[in-house]
């Protein structure tokens, strides 16, 4: 399944990265302590672990760890959404890794998932989005929202993409 999470977002949004991902099934109290969370609504956690070289000036990528973790036990539409949520994750990293700021990093995220979520018929869980009782998420995917509903999805990388060199700027 995960697998055709990862080609759907690619098929249906032409959005992907090239490298592996390792992904880890948690029961609840691993993933709670692994995330450092536990009263939390997470579901899912990406973490990425790179080395760089330095030559003549030049940083290069010599190489790079990509996991997702997911809790375990999650119904399938349950398990696409986190998964699609914590791919975005993977997508922003390399798509958009000047950007740090934890609302358009989680915005970015809950958007992709939603709009996969819509592609796959399980509109209800937007609607979990907007009532997510953790408000940074909640807001952050209002945020988005409002992006896309005036350019869609194009709107968003845009947005990301000038975040991205905003932040690089500095």
């Amino acid at each position: 399944m995960f697998r055709q999470v990862r080609g759907d977002i690619y098929t249906y949004l032409n959005l992907k990265t090239g490298h592996p991902i390792q992904l880890y099934l948690k029961d609840a109290g691993t993933f709670m302590s692994l995330v450092g969370k536990h009263n939390s609504t997470e579901q899912g956690y990406y973490q990425v672990t790179e080395k760089y070289q330095m030559r003549r000036g030049v940083k290069s990528l010599v190489s790079g760890t990509y996991t997702i973790y997911v809790l375990s036990a999650l119904s399938p539409p349950y398990f696409r959404n986190t998964v699609a949520h914590e791919l975005a994750h993977d997508l922003g990293h390399e798509l958009y890794p000047a950007v740090q700021k934890q609302e358009d990093v989680e915005g970015f995220a809950e958007y992709v998932s939603a709009i996969m979520n819509s592609y796959w018929g399980n509109d209800n869980l937007n609607q979990e989005k907007l009532e997510n009782r953790e408000k940074d998420y909640a807001y952050a995917y209002k945020k988005f929202l409002k992006i896309g509903r005036k350019n869609g999805l194009g709107g968003v990388l845009d947005y990301m993409e000038k975040q991205n060199r905003t932040a690089g700027a500095k």
